[in-house]
């Protein structure tokens, strides 16, 4: 599996044949936990995008699980629904509901075999969020067989979604919900750093490091031999944009006062030079979200009511839909491969997607109901 490969080299492999409500570590094993371990929060400043929500796509990218919430009741303040939607068909099928006396912020698979669903709730949520949550994971199979449990974590992106970072046990976790386990695979990283990203077939892993005795905060890159292959600080106004296993840095470009964005070397696969591009002229309000694999960006706003997908590289608009009037855009996911757009647009209580598929460069629709 790819989890297994990832970290083998970084760390030893252990698997803990428990729930994991299991026993904590005494205090002659793991020194008491603060919130002084946990390091500065200061990268959710640093991040164009974020990097984990709460949808996920399939491995295959040819599914999208996403959580829509539903009114309260008095004695359950959350409400959900998970649907499924089929890319190829736009389609939406409702899975199961879920009620948490918690805020799920982000949806995650238990495990590379996509068995089931970490629903996760961090106490702060912020772009980068980290410290302590509350989580339930959900077997797909058996929506009642479930794992409940809190920590302090932290999401690490992959090409393909995010694992769950432990800043107590210093260690990787992925669940098996149907053997009731988890795997854990721990990692040394300096307590100045935060795990941002990840890659499968380099075994490389990228941390923010944000040394209190430093003014900079800086990007630095691990290769598999726990090696600082690459670093580098982020000035000031510069922001992370990370995505289907790619680094890339915002910044502002002094001639043209455009963004620009420069994929960084041996982190995008390009070994000798930085790619550099000039963003589209970017309407009143605009936001974005890019597809780092096919040198994209989607461009939205309130001000235009478009939703314009635009490869950046060349400067061709591929596409373009319309916000209906009172709709508003909830949110924006890009499949890891870069090749779909899932935009969930409000109106009032109802919900539609708008789906942009790169091999049709065509937009279409679906209702949840």
């Amino acid at each position: 599996m790819w989890f297994h490969s990832l970290f083998f080299m970084l760390a030893g492999f252990c698997l803990v044949a428990a729930s994991l409500s299991q026993k904590k570590p005494s205090p002659k094993e793991v020194a008491p936990f603060t919130s002084a371990d946990i390091p500065p929060r200061a990268l959710s400043e640093y991040l164009a995008q974020p990097t984990v929500s709460n949808g996920v796509f399939s491995s295959e990218s040819e599914s999208y699980f996403f959580l829509a919430p539903m009114e309260p009741t008095a004695t359950t303040p959350y409400q959900y629904e998970l649907h499924r939607l089929s890319l190829t068909q736009a389609k939406v099928d409702s899975l199961f509901r879920y009620d948490s006396q918690f805020p799920v912020q982000s949806l995650l698979f238990t495990d590379s075999e996509e068995t089931g669903f970490i629903f996760l709730s961090f106490d702060q949520w912020t772009p980068f969020p980290v410290g302590p949550a509350h989580f339930t994971a959900f077997s797909l199979e058996n929506p009642e067989k479930r794992l409940s449990g809190e920590g302090s974590f932290t999401l690490v992106a992959n090409e393909s979604s995010a694992r769950i970072f432990e800043y107590q046990k210093q260690d990787f976790w992925e669940i098996d919900i149907t053997a009731q386990q988890s795997r854990r695979v721990s990692v040394a990283i300096q307590s100045t750093e935060t795990p941002l990203a990840s890659t499968t077939q380099s075994l490389s892993l990228w941390v923010f490091r944000a040394d209190p005795a430093e003014e900079a905060r800086h990007m630095r890159l691990y290769n598999g031999t726990r090696l600082v292959e690459s670093e580098f600080p982020l000035n000031k106004g510069e922001k992370v944009v990370y995505h289907g296993g790619k680094i890339a840095i915002l910044s502002q470009d002094a001639t043209s006062h455009r963004r620009m964005i420069q994929e960084m070397p041996k982190w995008t696969g390009k070994k000798q030079q930085i790619l550099r591009y000039l963003l589209p002229v970017e309407k009143e309000a605009s936001q974005t979200c890019f597809s780092l694999p096919l040198h994209a960006v989607l461009q939205y706003g309130t001000s235009s009511h478009q939703l314009d997908v635009v490869q950046y590289e060349k400067g061709t608009v591929l596409g373009v839909d319309t916000i209906s009037t009172g709709e508003s855009v909830e949110r924006v996911h890009v499949s890891p491969d870069g090749r779909y757009y899932v935009v969930t647009l409000l109106h009032g209580q109802q919900r539609r997607l708008a789906i942009f598929s790169f091999a049709t460069l065509k937009w279409s629709h679906t209702r949840v109901l």
